[in-house]
């Protein structure tokens, strides 16, 4: 049976509205809300179907790590839905500079 935190975790990506989670974003989530380790994180978002890809958007000039859900891919800072809704990466995301 999966673990506890894997399934809390599904829960709150399955809450969100959008389609991918910033590196970032995870990482914050998991250290403040779940207290949990961040060297499990890949493994956690592998079980649940997740893929990590780089993705440059906001006009700047460096890839950044995201997380998409299943059946979903990056293209020119979107994220295409497999019935090929685009969704920018940036309306969702405040660029840290």
């Amino acid at each position: 049976s999966r673990q506890v935190s894997t399934e809390r975790l599904e829960e709150y990506l399955n809450g969100r509205d959008q389609n991918f989670i910033t590196q970032s974003d995870l990482v914050h989530y998991v250290q403040s809300t779940m207290h949990a380790n961040t060297e499990t994180i890949r493994h956690k978002m592998l079980e649940l179907g997740w893929h990590k890809v780089s993705v440059k958007w906001g006009g700047v000039d460096y890839a950044r790590v995201v997380w998409l859900r299943p059946g979903h891919s990056a293209q020119r800072g979107e994220v295409v839905g497999p019935d090929g809704s685009r969704q920018p990466i940036s309306d969702d995301v405040e660029v840290d500079l």
